[in-house]
């Protein structure tokens, strides 16, 4: 059963599931007003984070709205607070539950007097994106975080170093040809490969793992390769007497009507056999050609005789073993480079950015995630948990492993004088959708850290 939101602890890391209109940002708001009225917090001590610029106007204003409602509500007489409790207005009836409940232990017109106060301040409220709380801990604690004391320029836009970093890259691995052939199974053009650079920068970890290539497999194929094209211009014309007349007198099956005739594999070897290159989708046909393949063709009582005997067959049986162990040995190959290119990245962007005295969004995550971790990290979490004791983070399913270890290391587990309130609303459908920003990875790790997971289950949308 879930429990009501005017219920909801508000001390400890909570994780709150919210799928598209159950009314996340109505919670949202009503745990800041919560917050502001039971435990008496200044609307500067709570922060949010959400994640985008334009979220975070359209977040404090509802915000404001919803400390408006409860000072509204908190200036009403004892009968008229009583009856709001039933409106017809959610927001109202659950706000007058909230104020009910406070005025036993506080008087209401010091209660009103705080609400008014909060109202007035909320724009002074901490609301940010990710980045913009990481830009304000650094700035604030320049000394804590271990900001260097020189000046920098903060760059909004990396595309143009994205550019930049992907030519070097393609002038560094095309200089082998091996390299090269792998490079552009990856990206065709240095263009493509800038493209892609801002999300291969930002991971941490790629998938599949680093893995050293069968060498010995990636040349097998080439040695196969030009076997089989010795054999097509030794044995072609005989293989395809055999097989022609096997298929007339009935003893092979004749092709579906999908399958490529029998006329378009010969006029493929036969320029195969030319120094023409056999497609990735016409190595699956060469089935037809193999010792088993053509036994597997057999019909009816034909099936206890021995197989039409062709001289090609057994190079065609090498040829496709090959393959097989080459293509695994290929998506070694792949992933190698791939980690390879990624790690260059890396070292790159972070030497011109030194050089150049550049920083980026990503660098202001890097930074107090470093800070954190550091000797000193223990007091910069202590110092930020005492301007911000209760933090509400707004989209989590978007936070990916480093902007969550930022709040594990400030928030979670800490029992001080602070009593720190963590709360990560999400929506964790949205988290697999790893193409738009979402980690289901970090999503269900933080589940690890919460004290709770709270569901909003209506929806106000959809019946």
């Amino acid at each position: 059963m879930t429990r009501p939101l005017i219920d909801w602890p508000l001390e400890g890391t909570h994780r709150i599931e919210a799928s598209a209109g159950t009314g996340k940002t109505f919670a949202l708001a009503l745990l800041h007003t919560r917050l502001v009225i039971e435990r008496e917090l200044p609307v500067k001590s709570v922060l949010a984070v959400t994640y985008t610029i334009a979220a975070t106007q359209e977040l404090r204003e509802r915000l404001r709205a919803q400390l408006i409602l409860a000072a509204t509500l908190a200036a009403l007489d004892a009968a008229a607070l009583h009856a709001a409790r039933d409106s017809d207005d959610a927001a109202v009836a659950t706000t007058a539950r909230v104020l009910e409940r406070r005025i036993a232990i506080e008087s209401a017109p010091l209660l009103a007097a705080r609400l008014r106060r909060a109202v007035g301040e909320i724009d002074l409220a901490p609301i940010h994106t990710i980045h913009a709380f990481c830009q304000r801990i650094l700035a604030h604690h320049a000394l804590a975080s271990g900001e260097p004391l020189v000046a920098t320029a903060f760059v909004t836009s990396e595309r143009a170093l994205h550019g930049e970093i992907a030519y070097d890259i393609w002038r560094r691995f095309t200089r082998e040809h091996d390299t090269a052939r792998w490079l552009e199974t990856l990206w065709r053009t240095p263009d493509a490969l800038a493209r892609d650079l801002p999300r291969l920068l930002v991971a941490e970890t790629l998938l599949p793992a680093r893995a050293n290539p069968d060498r010995e497999a990636l040349a097998a194929l080439d040695a196969e390769t030009e076997r089989l094209r010795d054999a097509c211009r030794r044995d072609l014309p005989e293989c395809r007497r055999v097989i022609d007349a096997a298929r007339a007198a009935g003893v092979l099956v004749r092709n579906r009507p999908q399958d490529p005739t029998i006329a378009q594999i010969w006029s493929t070897l036969a320029a195969f056999a030319e120094g023409a290159s056999l497609d990735e989708d016409f190595n699956e046909r060469l089935d037809a050609l193999t010792t088993d393949g053509i036994a597997e063709r057999r019909k009816g009582n034909f099936k206890r005789q021995p197989p039409p005997a062709v001289a090609l067959s057994a190079a065609v049986d090498r040829y496709l073993a090959a393959r097989g162990t080459f293509v695994h040995a290929r998506a070694q190959a792949r992933a190698s480079l791939l980690h390879d290119v990624h790690d260059a990245a890396r070292t790159r962007i972070a030497a011109i950015k030194r050089e150049r005295g550049l920083v980026g969004f990503d660098d202001l995550v890097e930074r107090v995630h470093a800070a954190l971790a550091s000797a000193h990290g223990a007091q910069l979490a202590d110092d930020l948990r005492r301007d911000c004791p209760a933090a509400l983070v707004d989209e989590f399913q978007d936070t990916d492993a480093k902007q969550w270890e930022v709040f594990r290391r400030i928030y979670v587990a800490r029992d001080d004088a602070a009593r720190p309130a963590l709360f990560l609303i999400g929506d964790p459908k949205q988290a697999i959708y790893r193409f738009r920003g979402g980690d289901v990875h970090t999503y269900h790790a933080a589940g690890a850290d919460a004290a709770s997971t709270e569901t909003l289950d209506r929806n106000f949308r959809s019946r």
